[in-house]
């Protein structure tokens, strides 16, 4: 068993950090949207193209004072809801917990209880998950840089592996790196963006700050009074191609 696991380990690292670097990063980030007015609620409705089918999932976000998420339903094309997630925030920007809710086919709901420790410069330093019988399965720990980001990572007491973090702030990129508990390195992933609100090489943004191009995609949208886009059609690049992959619609209610 303990081979079998090694080897899925060495295959599959990623599978066992359900909490890795580059999530942490984002934890506290505001919702992506213009913040020219309140906003109590978000309904988007996207449709995936597929080469065989369409996909359909719609999702609901509610939004506190500070354009934080404290509220997630997601519903699949039946109108059945299949995940649901509550935020709770230390004055309405960092987040100290989170209950999840997910539907697994044949076996039923799965109910996780996640808190979030912070140290004195309120930098994430830990991360707790708990079942829904309050029993802890799983520990975050992260050590982070004197910009409050992480450079190292590891579930438990390590017996998994960690992940480690360089960053580089000129560039805006920074580097992931997961090791094996005996420090050899299974796999890396080099510079990925840091700040998407800054300039990317490869990246392009429209006048709303909405990105239109990536090295992989293009992106067209139709916008409110307000300066948020309400309708939006990604395409993929291929040659000299451009092929539908997803559209996507959203109802705004401003405060």
């Amino acid at each position: 068993m303990k081979n079998i696991l090694n080897l899925i380990v060495f295959l599959f690292p990623t599978i066992f950090f359900s909490q890795s670097i580059s999530s942490a990063l984002h934890v506290n980030e505001p919702y992506k949207i213009n913040q020219k007015k309140a906003i109590k609620k978000i309904e988007t409705k996207t449709v995936f193209y597929n080469r065989q089918n369409q996909e359909k999932i719609k999702e609901i976000n509610y939004l506190n004072e500070r354009f934080r998420t404290v509220q997630i339903e997601r519903y699949n094309e039946d109108g059945e809801i299949i995940f649901s997630m509550q935020n709770e925030y230390l004055s309405d920007t960092l987040k100290v917990k989170s209950t999840t809710v997910r539907k697994i086919p044949l076996i039923g709901n799965e109910i996780v209880h996640t808190t979030y420790e912070y140290d004195a410069q309120s930098f994430l330093t830990k991360i707790i998950k708990r079942s829904q019988n309050n029993t802890i399965f799983e520990t975050v720990h992260l050590q982070n840089d004197d910009k409050g980001n992480p450079i190292l990572l590891y579930l438990n007491n390590g017996e998994l592996g960690y992940e480690k973090a360089c960053y580089d702030y000129v560039n805006n990129t920074y580097s992931t790196y997961y090791y094996r508990a005996n420090d050899e390195l299974i796999t890396s992933d080099l510079s990925s963006p840091l700040d998407f609100n800054e300039p990317i090489e490869g990246y392009r943004y429209n006048e709303f700050g909405d990105m239109v191009e990536t090295p992989l995609y293009l992106m067209e949208y139709q916008y409110d009074d307000f300066g948020n886009w309400t309708r939006e059609k990604r395409y993929q690049k291929v040659g000299n191609q451009k092929i539908l992959k997803a559209e996507v619609s959203r109802k705004i209610k401003y405060q």
